[in-house]
C-alpha cells in the first residue's frame, strides 16, 4: 500500500474526484491513448496496456470504473525506439519524463499532458505536473536462475533506496496532508529518516542508477522479461517472454487498445485466478489530490 493511500479522503483541503471528474479524466486518457497508438503504429513500436488497464479492458471493456490512471508496457527496445521519435511526433501536446529528469521522481518513464495540472500528495512542494501516463518497461533478465536472482536483489535494493529517498523528498506534503493519520505519520518519519542515510547521492541520481541496473541485460532473446518498476516489483513481475510478446487489439471505452494475447496468463500472475470478480466497495481505492485541473487552456 502506498503512503498516499493512507491519506484521509475527508480532508477539506484536498480535491477528491467526483464521478464527473472521472468521466472527463477517462475521456482525456483515451485521447492520449489514441495519439500514442497512432504514432506507435506509424513507427512499428510495439506496446500494450499494463496492470489495471489490462484488467479494465478484459473485465469492463475499458477503465476500471473507479480507476484514475492508465498504464502501458513497452519492452526496452521498443521504448528506446519510442524515445527517438517522441519529440518529432508528440512534443507539441506532451512531455516525456524519464526517471530522475524534469521532476519525475518515479523509476519508470511518464508521458505528461501539457496544459493540465494534477498534483499528487507524494510530490515536492515546488513540483507541479500535468496528467501522467506511466510506461512500465519490460526488461530483459537472465535465464540462469542464480544470475536472475542477483539481478532481482540489485533491483529490489535500489527500489528500496529510491522509495525512502522519495519519501524524504516529499515528506512535507505527506506530513501536512496526513496529519490526521498517526499510522501514516510514523511511516513517513521512519522512511524519511532512512532516506537521509542515502542522501549522499541525490534522488535523481539514484533513479538513473536504478534505470541502468533495470536495463543491464541487453539480450532480447532471453526466455524471461521482468517489470521491476511494477507494483509487485521484480520478483512478482517476472513473465515468460513468449507469453507477453504477442498482442491483440480489444475494445477500450470508445476506442481500441493493445493487450497481451495471453492476457489470462498475465492477469493470474498479477491479480490471482479470481481476477474477473470486482472487489467490494470498501476495497475500491479513492484518490485525492492537492491540485486537479485538466481543463486548462
Amino acid at each position: 500500500m502506498s503512503l498516499s493511500s493512507l491519506i484521509k479522503t475527508t480532508r477539506t483541503d484536498l480535491y477528491e474526484l467526483s464521478d464527473n471528474d472521472l468521466k472527463k479524466l477517462h475521456t482525456l486518457y483515451t485521447e492520449i491513448l489514441d495519439d500514442l497508438s497512432r504514432v506507435c503504429n506509424k513507427y512499428s513500436v510495439n506496446w500494450t496496456l499494463s496492470g489495471g488497464s489490462i484488467l479494465g479492458a478484459v473485465r469492463h471493456g475499458g477503465f476500471i470504473p473507479w480507476d484514475d490512471d492508465i498504464d502501458i508496457f513497452m519492452t526496452r527496445a521498443n521504448f528506446e525506439k519510442f524515445r527517438k521519435i517522441f519529440r518529432k511526433e508528440l512534443s507539441d501536446k506532451y512531455n516525456l519524463l524519464l526517471p530522475g529528469e524534469n521532476g519525475n521522481l518515479m523509476v519508470f518513464p511518464r508521458i505528461e499532458k501539457k496544459e493540465t495540472v494534477v498534483k499528487s500528495i507524494q510530490s515536492v512542494d515546488n513540483d507541479e505536473h500535468g496528467l501522467l501516463l506511466d510506461i512500465f518497461i519490460l526488461e530483459n533478465t537472465y535465464d540462469n536462475k542464480i544470475l536472475r536472482y542477483i539481478h532481482g536483489i540489485e533491483c529490489t535494493v535500489l527500489l528500496f533506496i529510491d522509495s525512502v529517498c522519495r519519501t524524504n523528498a516529499c515528506k512535507s506534503n505527506l506530513l501536512k496532508y496526513g496529519s490526521n493519520n498517526t499510522e501514516l505519520k510514523k511511516a513517513v518519519k521512519k522512511r524519511a529518516a532512512l532516506g537521509k542515510l542515502f542522501s549522499f547521492v541525490k534522488l535523481e541520481k539514484w533513479l538513473k542508477i536504478t534505470d541502468k541496473v533495470f536495463s543491464k541485460v541487453k539480450s532480447d532473446k532471453t526466455s524471461f522479461v521482468v517489470a521491476p518498476g511494477g507494483a509487485k516489483h521484480f520478483f512478482g513481475e517476472i513473465y515468460k517472454r513468449d507469453k507477453m510478446e504477442k498482442s491483440v487489439r480489444v475494445k477500450f471505452e470508445n476506442t481500441k487498445a493493445n493487450i497481451p494475447a495471453n492476457y489470462d496468463y498475465y492477469l493470474k500472475i498479477r491479480y490471482g485466478s479470481d481476477y474477473m470478480t470486482p472487489p467490494s466497495a470498501k476495497a475500491q481505492e479513492k484518490h485525492v489530490f492537492i491540485k486537479f485541473d485538466i481543463d486548462k487552456k
